[in-house]
């Protein structure tokens, strides 16, 4: 009995000793401070431990509460320590540092244990987070801690640090993962259209293992690992469905082969990723930067930030292969609504003129006026349309006025850009269905224009009902900003969202595929 205590108290002294803290930090990235805990740099004077015991309701309910839950166990292990240790760091906060040096000395596991809590708890009051029930904050924080997912805890529950951040701190995790063995491939081999039910998965007790085990890993599965048929496919459904959230798919529950093959990239590829996209955060300051509004191309998302705060998010449209839409920074000036559509000569040449030619009442039924070089309407008379057509290669401008069939939808919003792109509504609403957005001749389309546009507007003035009413009468109205919106077009193939999860998003313009080949090689 006595070797047995004497083994939890070296045990305990490691998992907390400087070295152990410093190993923590240095398996972060490449950029952090990989300074030991001793560095003069990062000491601090040692805050006396009883300044976190527990003195008042809130701390009491929220200690004892752990303890139960923890039901003597011991709680605070190697991988939590890390993310304890890596959170302190990015957040530069001295008095927790300090405090777990101290605790080092400490000989009762019960007491590091509930110690440790508490000084989570200072921790989380300290940056921001907020909670009506110290109860419920110790399950959840109990709960990451046994799910082996802390790191995503405190990313969701404290305040922002920014995207670079995030990256910083999902590399850390996926570095962690990698110094373990990585994950093992999903050996299943399904038809195109082939599914398997999270219920049919828990009748293969192998597929259901591996599934678990490269779920646990990647921090989706958030469940018990109660082997009963009803909690096992029900946890499985939830950690896919994650899954499938965070790597741009189908969000079904279910398993088939996009899912798979997405389970099959090597954490190796992940981490390769996180670094190229951090590298362009380090290139170009600009992408860390949220205020106003930013489109994600990769990730088909676009959303407004004022003051810290998402005021407005959507699904976007971007450009196809061959009509890329261009990273541009600037600021929103005007929204037009209901616009005009001036149609590009390229789009009317290839596009809309093979039409007229075997449908010539197209132009009539699609709301276009067709003028010439001076801005005349031209004679859309059946009989006159082979002559329209023989000499539209010259001066002939195509215009679709305002309605249900006009191609930039019912509101644009413009910016100056040597492209000549703009965000702007659609009436091909039905392509937000597809997963993979990538259809336009590069301008970005919303899925919530109007949405955008009373957010906008109201720094102008204008309530939401008087913005509805200019869009319902039909009539083009610009409206000139006083207060412009800074406006950027990113590209982002790996980001963080505010509960702390890394999604993954698929490179649709092949930026990333050199990058991450380089550093493939490098790691061997």
């Amino acid at each position: 009995m006595k070797n047995n205590n004497n083994k939890a108290v070296r045990t305990a002294r490691m998992t907390l000793s400087a070295l152990a803290i410093a190993t923590a930090v240095a398996i972060s990235l490449p950029g952090l401070s990989h300074a030991s805990i001793d560095d003069p740099a990062l000491s601090a004077p040692a805050v006396d431990l009883i300044e976190i015991d527990a003195q008042d309701g809130s701390k009491a309910a929220f200690v004892d509460h752990t303890q139960l839950i923890s039901g003597g166990q011991r709680l605070w292990h190697d991988l939590s320590m890390g993310h304890l240790v890596f959170e302190a760091q990015l957040r530069n906060d001295l008095d927790l540092i300090s405090n777990l040096e101290a605790l080092s000395a400490q000989p009762d596991q019960g007491v590091i244990d509930t110690t440790l809590t508490a000084l989570v708890e200072a921790f989380l009051g300290r940056h921001g987070h907020q909670s009506d029930s110290p109860q419920a904050s110790a399950e959840s924080l109990v709960a990451a801690i046994q799910a082996e997912t802390l790191d995503q805890f405190l990313a969701a529950s404290l305040a922002p640090l920014g995207p670079e951040a995030g990256l910083k701190r999902a590399l850390a995790r996926y570095n962690r993962v990698a110094a373990n063995g990585g994950w093992s491939p999903i050996n299943l081999k399904l038809a195109k259209d082939e599914t398997v039910t999270a219920v049919d998965a828990t009748y293969n007790q192998s597929l259901y293992n591996a599934l678990q085990n490269r779920l646990m890993a990647s921090g989706d599965w958030r469940g018990s690992t109660i082997a009963s048929a009803r909690v096992a496919s029900s946890n499985l459904e939830f950690a896919l469905k994650r899954f499938q959230t965070r790597h741009q798919l189908p969000v079904t529950g279910e398993l088939d082969g996009k899912t798979i093959s997405a389970m099959n990239v090597s954490v190796y590829r992940r981490i390769a990723t996180l670094e190229v996209n951090l590298q362009r955060m380090r290139d170009n300051p600009m992408l860390a930067n949220r205020d106003g509004v930013t489109v994600n191309i990769p990730a088909f998302k676009a959303e407004y930030v004022r003051n810290g705060e998402t005021v407005w998010a959507s699904d976007v449209i971007v450009g196809r292969d061959g009509r890329k839409t261009p990273l541009v920074e600037s600021a929103i000036n005007t929204v037009v609504m209901n616009p005009s559509w001036w149609v590009p000569r390229r789009i009317a040449r290839d596009y809309i003129l093979p039409k007229v030619k075997n449908k010539p009442n197209y132009i009539r039924s699609r709301g276009f006026q067709v003028l010439d070089g001076k801005g005349r309407p031209v004679n859309m008379s059946a009989n006159n349309w082979k002559n329209v057509v023989a000499t539209a290669q010259q001066n002939l401008r195509f215009r679709q006025l305002p309605g249900p069939n006009n191609a930039l939808g019912e509101v644009k919003f413009l910016f100056p850009n040597r492209h000549s792109v703009y965000l702007h509504d659609t009436n091909s609403r039905h392509l937000f269905e597809r997963v993979q957005r990538a259809f336009s001749s590069g301008c970005v389309r919303l899925a919530k224009p109007l949405e955008l546009a009373r957010v906008i507007l109201e720094q102008e003035g204008y309530s939401a009902d008087s913005v509805d009413a200019i869009d319902a009468h039909n009539k083009t109205q610009r409206i000139n900003l006083e207060n412009k919106v800074p406006v950027r077009t990113v590209y982002l193939t790996a980001d963080v969202a505010s509960d702390g999860s890394v999604h993954f998003y698929n490179d649709v313009y092949g930026r990333d595929g050199k990058l991450i080949a380089q550093l493939e090689r490098k790691q061997g």
